[in-house]
């Protein structure tokens, strides 16, 4: 007669290892805190400094003479020769209509901008039509929507261990949405508002997906939600009503925008072949790094320490990327999600690729696909995974936290 076969008592069973270990509760708010502090800090501290909150958003002296007379009464801070894409949307702000004919030179590509009308809209609304509040309005909103995330991730994920708290602080402080910050752009309000739209109920999803695709228009992606195969749902009818009402006022937005400025060949030159352009970028950006001496400054920076995540930023990108072509899981949101800002990132456009913090906040809900779908791994290749997909998109995080920036 066979032995009986002895099984282990629950008791007897190994402790799962500390990055799966739930922390306490106090510990859980303590690291969210201290988090949340670096993106506070540094607004703050750049609220009290000269310029205000409008330092944010980044004006250009180049485009002085083409601001609207508006925002050229105010004397916004120019510390920058020309600027970022902020100064656009923040503009958009004051007349988000824009019927002024002042926008024809405000804007450097009129029809690609104003298609982004969420953002500056919800900031004229804060301001009260007033400038001065609406430029300090819009300069805030990435920060609002920087905090909702992460009160999104720690209560929908939920985050309990230190595995969770790994991979939302990948999210939150990677390039792709610090930048945001600093810069007043509008890929981390869109990535947020299609997160919310992702987990909440389809009520609710059909407004934020509509308001994110308004922030940015490839938060169309995030319509893969509903993208389940195969499909044996007998309700395709509503479904497709369902995103039929997500896209009615983007869509007739569209049409305004169209009517107003015409259609120009500036949205037509995003996208390109997959790994053109990262063929074409990446092996140059090896050589400029190369040419570079070592050296690390952490109080002002270094062109080595630049060109370093430069290089570093896509590959860890295309690690993302290549994560979903490596783990596949339809019935997952998530994955599918990733699965198709994944195909975007590989089609990028060579400007997108122009420098580092460009790359991360376009593929920003690559990132946060990725690093949602990285709570399921475990042991070596959970830190292989996520070491290779997030080391490289640290360099907006070493910049906030650089002296002359957070101190």
């Amino acid at each position: 007669m066979l032995p009986p076969v002895i099984r282990p008592a629950p008791e007897d069973k190994a402790l799962p290892g500390w990055p799966d270990r739930a922390l306490p509760w106090a510990v859980r708010g303590l690291l969210l805190l201290l988090m949340a502090a670096i993106p506070l800090t540094y607004v703050i501290k750049n609220a009290r400094s000269e310029g205000g909150l409008q330092k944010l958003i980044l004006f250009g002296k180049h485009f002085d003479s083409r601001l609207l007379t508006e925002v050229r009464a105010l004397h916004p801070y120019q510390e920058s020769e020309y600027g970022y894409d902020g100064q656009y949307y923040a503009q958009m702000a004051v007349h988000p209509l824009m019927q002024s004919s002042e926008f024809n030179l405000a804007l450097d590509c009129c029809d690609y901008r104003a298609q982004r009308i969420a953002l500056p809209a919800m900031a004229n609304i804060l301001g009260m039509g007033k400038p001065g509040r609406i430029l300090n309005a819009y300069a805030l909103l990435n920060l609002v929507f920087w905090l909702a995330l992460m009160a999104g991730l720690a209560y929908h994920l939920p985050v309990a261990s230190p595995r969770d708290f790994l991979c939302i602080a990948a999210i939150l402080l990677g390039s792709g949405s610090l930048v945001c910050i600093f810069r007043s752009l509008t890929d981390l309000p869109a990535a947020t508002l299609g997160f919310f739209g992702t987990v909440t109920g389809e009520g609710a999803a059909v407004v934020l997906f509509s308001i994110s695709i308004l922030t940015k228009p490839t938060s169309l992606l995030f319509l893969s939600k509903y993208a389940k195969l195969p499909v044996r749902n007998p309700g395709w009818v509503g479904l497709a009503l369902k995103i039929a009402l997500i896209l009615a006022v983007p869509v007739l937005w569209n049409i305004y925008v169209i009517h107003r400025f015409g259609f120009s060949n500036g949205t037509s030159d995003n996208l390109k072949l997959p790994f053109q352009s990262w063929g074409q970028w990446i092996p140059g950006r090896w050589h400029e790094f190369l040419s570079v001496p070592v050296a690390w400054d952490w109080k002002n920076g270094s062109e080595w320490e630049y060109r370093l995540f430069n290089i570093l930023a896509p590959v860890c990108l295309t690690v993302q990327a290549f994560h979903f072509a490596v783990y596949r899981e339809w019935d997952s949101p998530y994955w599918r999600m990733g699965a198709a800002f994944a195909v975007l990132y590989l089609c990028f456009a060579p400007a997108s690729f122009a420098e580092y913090i460009a790359v991360a906040r376009c593929a920003l809900p690559l990132t946060l696909a990725f690093n949602l779908r990285l709570r399921k791994q475990r042991g070596v290749t959970f830190w292989a995974w996520w070491l290779a997909g997030n080391i490289g998109l640290a360099g907006a995080l070493h910049v906030m936290l650089s002296y002359d920036h957070f101190l």
